[in-house]
């Protein structure tokens, strides 16, 4: 169990945020869920605990994944990013990122596929 990791979960599709969600909580995270990029950033810039990874949908309405990471770089040095997304790479070159830069878990995904970059994410980082 990796308990004592927090998780800032930022997906807008409510059903595929509550599950994965769930699936974190069941490895022993906590998990703290956002809908959109500007909650995500509301929620940082009043906390009280640290966030140790971001877990963020790429393509999102009103603020993109990359857009938000690169914002809460700011308030939260050196925080881990894993977009997760359905789209191609395409998408990312779109979005000012490379994709040698970023580690993404494509949708659809499976449970261990993400345990295992939210631990090796949080290795390299903590």
């Amino acid at each position: 169990m990796e308990e004592g990791y927090v998780i800032l979960l930022v997906e807008d599709e409510e059903v595929v945020r509550r599950l994965i969600r769930k699936l974190l909580e069941m490895q022993g995270y906590r998990v703290i869920e956002a809908a959109t990029g500007w909650e995500a950033l509301r929620f940082c810039e009043g906390a009280v605990e640290p966030i140790h990874l971001v877990v963020t949908d790429v393509m999102m309405p009103g603020m993109s994944g990359p857009e938000l990471a690169m914002r809460l770089k700011r308030l939260i040095a050196n925080v881990p990013v894993i977009y997760i997304s359905g789209y191609s790479g395409d998408k990312f070159a779109e979005q000012g990122l490379e994709e040698n830069d970023i580690v993404l878990v494509e949708k659809p995904f499976n449970i261990s596929t993400l345990v295992q970059q939210v631990k090796k994410a949080l290795a390299l980082h903590h």
